[in-house]
C-alpha cells in the first residue's frame, strides 16, 4: 500500500505548474554568488518584568490541554509532537492563495491558517523589494508522509550496517513524529527558475531577503549551524517556522533558537516588549505543573495563547493604549 501511495502522489505532483525536478533544485550550484540585499534588523525595548501578579479586568482559564497547542510549541528530536494535539485547522495554499507570489511543489500544500496569512503578506512584501520566484517544496506533513520520506532516505543507505545506516538518515531526516513540519507551522523554501537549475538556497539573494524580513510576519529562520547542538538539527537555512509576532522579532534580535527562547520566558516569567512603532506587548509564562487549570488576570482583551510542550503556557497581549494609537 506504501508503494502504491507513492505512485499515486508522484503522479499529483506531476499535473500541478511545478515540475518536479525544480522542487529539489536547492541541491544544485550552477550560479554565482548573488549580493546580498540589506536587512531588517530589530530593534525592540525588551524590559523583564519584576510584578508577576494577576492584575486585571480580563479573566483568562488555562487549562492542560494548553501545553499542547499554539505557534510556540517545541518539536525537536527530544519533544515529540504531543499526543494531546488537536486537530489544527489546515489552509490549502493552492486553493486559498490563487494569486499568490511563490509557486508549489505540489497542490497539497497546507499551513495552518495564521501562518499561511502571514506567509502570503510575507512573499507579497519580498515581491515589491524585488525578490521573487520562491518555491514552497515542503508545508505540512502526516505521519504518514514523514515515515515515508524516511523509508526513502534509509534505502540511500542500504550497503551499510543497520545502526549506521540509521543514525545517518536520521542525521538528515526527524524521526517521525518530531518533525515541525507536522504541526503545519513550517516551510521548507526554494528558488525556482523556469528551464534551469539554481543554486543552493542559501546562497541566494532570495534567501537573504527572506532571512532578514521574515520576523516582521512572524516567521524564523529555525535551524542555524552554531545552534545544531540545541536543535539537534543541522544548517538548515531554507527551513522557516512560525512563531507569531512578537516573538519572532524576539528571537532575531536576542539571537535566540526556539530552545533558547522559551528557556528565556520560563526563567524571566514576565517580559514586557516595544517595537518601533510603540507597540507594547507583555508575554507572561504560567508553568502549569500538576495544576488541571489555573486562572489569571491580564489588562488587555488583545491576547494569545500558545503552550510550549514542556510543561508551561505563553500568555501574549498587547497594551490597548499602544495598540489602539497605532492602528
Amino acid at each position: 500500500m506504501k508503494n502504491i501511495r507513492k505512485k499515486i502522489a508522484g503522479l499529483t505532483a506531476a499535473v500541478v505548474a511545478v515540475v518536479g525536478v525544480a522542487a529539489f533544485s536547492a541541491w544544485a550550484c550552477f550560479v554565482q554568488p548573488e549580493e546580498m540585499p540589506a536587512q531588517a534588523v530589530p530593534a525592540y525595548q525588551i524590559v523583564v518584568e519584576k510584578d508577576t501578579s494577576s492584575q486585571g479586568d480580563v479573566v483568562i482559564e488555562i487549562n492542560q490541554k494548553d501545553i499542547y497547542k499554539g505557534n510556540l510549541l517545541l518539536v525537536n528530536p527530544w519533544n515529540a509532537i504531543p499526543e494531546d494535539l488537536e486537530d489544527v485547522s489546515l489552509c490549502n495554499l493552492y486553493e486559498e492563495y490563487p494569486h499568490r507570489n511563490y509557486q508549489l511543489a505540489n497542490s497539497g500544500m497546507m499551513l495552518q491558517e495564521e501562518a499561511a496569512r502571514q506567509a502570503n503578506m510575507m512573499f507579497d512584501a519580498a515581491k515589491k523589494a524585488g525578490q521573487e520566484n520562491y518555491l514552497l517544496r515542503a508545508c505540512y506533513r502526516t505521519q504518514d508522509d514523514q515515515e515515508d520520506i524516511l523509508e526513502d532516505e534509509l534505502e540511500k543507505y542500504q550497503s551499510l550496517p543497520e545502526d549506521q545506516a540509521k543514525d545517518k538518515a536520521l542525521s538528515k531526516v526527524a524521526k517521525p513524529g518530531t518533525s515541525e513540519h507536522q504541526l503545519g507551522l513550517a516551510m521548507d523554501v526554494n528558488v525556482y527558475v523556469p528551464g534551469q537549475w539554481s543554486k543552493a538556497f542559501g546562497d541566494t539573494a532570495q534567501c537573504g531577503w527572506l532571512t532578514g524580513h521574515s520576523w516582521q510576519y512572524g516567521w524564523v529562520v529555525r535551524y542555524d549551524e552554531e545552534k545544531s547542538d540545541i536543535t539537534g538539527i543541522t544548517n538548515e537555512p531554507w527551513h522557516f517556522r512560525y512563531v507569531g509576532v512578537p516573538h519572532a522579532a524576539i528571537m532575531v534580535q536576542k539571537n535566540l533558537c526556539l530552545e533558547e527562547y522559551l528557556e528565556l520566558l520560563r526563567q524571566q516569567r514576565h517580559i514586557k516588549v516595544t517595537d518601533e512603532q510603540g507597540v507594547t506587548y507583555h508575554i507572561r509564562y504560567v508553568k502549569m505543573g500538576n495544576h488541571s487549570s489555573t486562572t489569571i488576570r491580564i489588562p488587555s482583551s488583545q491576547y494569545t495563547l500558545s503552550g510550549d510542550n514542556l510543561g508551561g503556557v505563553i500568555v501574549t497581549w498587547k497594551e490597548e493604549s499602544t495598540a489602539t494609537s497605532a492602528s
